[in-house]
């Protein structure tokens, strides 16, 4: 049923849950049904660790991580969503936004400047919100079984077998790419 569909949890829940949903938990971060991701102190920018405040220029593609740690119970998934005024300002997150119930630890977050103009990420920047989604049943399958992040703390680059990348020696600006997009430059 198309009920079922759209189950988020409201504030008074959220507020309720507190720190066994999120760490650490802060009553001002809630929002009517989400809560407010800020940002943790370090990024990965092209291969390397930095430290916010930096400057995302046009076009450029950086890693942040929350500075909250998420005990999604095995009946909650949550959706990463970013902050209007972040998105207005042309700063995009890179679709992998999804977290599975039963997910523990920190938010990394893939984002890209499709604007025409520099934008400054700062430590404790509210960039995006978790929306929580209630599921009708704990699944059968938990994410400390079946994810590669379970238990990340900080920002964390891609966890992938790079054997099976596949790089065309005649095209170097395709190599060229994968290697920055995988952090092997």
């Amino acid at each position: 049923s198309a009920i079922f569909q759209h189950m988020k949890l409201p504030s008074q829940i959220i507020t309720e849950l507190g720190s066994k949903l999120v760490e650490p938990f802060d009553p001002e971060l809630v929002n009517p049904a989400s809560y407010d991701i800020t940002l943790d102190e370090t990024a990965i920018y092209r291969g390397n660790l930095v430290k916010l405040s930096f400057t995302l220029e046009p076009g450029d593609f950086i890693l942040v991580s929350s500075k909250q740690y998420w005990h999604f119970p095995i009946d909650v998934g949550g959706q990463l969503m970013l902050k209007s005024t972040i998105g207005r300002n042309g700063i995009n997150h890179m679709l992998a936004g999804w977290f599975d119930p039963d997910f523990h630890g920190t938010a990394t977050m893939e984002l890209h400047n499709s604007g025409h103009l520099p934008f400054t990420l700062t430590e404790d920047m509210r960039v995006a919100q978790m929306v929580f989604d209630l599921m009708l049943a704990a699944p059968d399958k938990l994410y400390r079984d079946t994810g590669k992040y379970q238990g990340q703390e900080g920002v964390t680059p891609a966890r992938i077998d790079r054997s099976n990348i596949i790089q065309d020696k005649k095209n170097e600006q395709s190599s060229s790419y994968l290697r920055h997009r995988f952090f092997n430059a």
